[in-house]
């Protein structure tokens, strides 16, 4: 009976060993895939907030194991690659995935309205997002805006503040007034009318430096080492503790 009893010890070891790998390799995995992070939208001109401008919201990517930022796979297609982060080649990339949503009818993760405050948020999973804004007339005025990548990391929030430009309506134009509309704040908070006119990348601040593209997102956040670090250590504690049983089996033989 001593003996019969000691075959158990090893089925014993190999649900350690499960329990280990599964501690290893599924807890971090998991952690990562649950993640999310939030965009934040302003939507602000002239100094002046804007309320009910809509924002098309498309995760197009994400960043892998290695740290590099690539496209998924539904957008691959549209040969846009980040391996350069400069202004401009960020502010081109956005134009190529622009086309490439209209070309393809891709549809969007998420709309937002921007609120009394101008501001639209979006929780969502971790990844590259691109903003897409569709112009509109809100009051007086006719709006429209730049388009924008940017990276959202787990745990944090993106701040967002793409360039905005308006232009007033005219006497004759028509007044928006149906419900297909969306509608701002009233007039006497409605910006000077903006002599610029065409589509930029950045935001609309006093210093006139573009940020809606950033040339350089953010590089903090988790990343995927520790998972093999993770899985080498429950390895080799599995080996020592098969060690110590077969050890222990040894010496109750004798």
């Amino acid at each position: 009976m001593k003996y019969a009893a000691r075959p158990i010890k090893p089925i014993a070891a190999m649900i350690s060993l499960m329990l280990v790998l599964a501690l290893a390799f599924c807890a971090p995995i998991k952690a990562f895939a649950d993640s999310e992070g939030t965009l934040s939208i302003e939507a602000s001109c002239g100094g002046s907030t804007v309320s009910g401008f809509k924002w098309k919201v498309f995760r197009i990517g994400e960043r892998n194991i290695s740290g590099d930022l690539v496209l998924s796979e539904t957008y691959a297609s549209s040969g846009v690659t980040f391996e350069d982060l400069s202004d401009e080649a960020v502010k081109q990339s956005a134009e190529t995935i622009n086309k490439f949503i209209f070309e393809n009818a891709v549809q969007a993760d998420a709309e937002l309205f921007s609120d009394e405050n101008g501001k639209a948020s979006y929780a969502g999973e971790a990844g590259i997002y691109f903003l897409s804004a569709v112009s509109a007339d809100i009051g007086d005025y006719h709006y429209t805006s730049s388009a924008a990548i940017v990276e959202v990391r787990a745990g944090e929030t993106a701040e967002v503040n793409p360039k905005m430009e308006s232009e007033k309506l005219s006497d004759d134009s028509p007044t928006p007034g149906d419900d297909s509309q969306p509608h701002g704040s009233d007039d006497s908070s409605k910006p000077e009318d903006d002599s610029n006119s065409g589509r930029q990348t950045g935001a609309d601040d006093e210093s006139g430096e573009d940020s809606g593209t950033p040339s350089k997102l953010p590089q903090t956040g988790q990343l995927w080492w520790p998972v093999p670090v993770l899985a080498a250590g429950g390895l080799v504690l599995v080996a020592f503790g098969v060690r110590v049983v077969t050890k222990k089996d040894g010496n109750d033989e004798k």
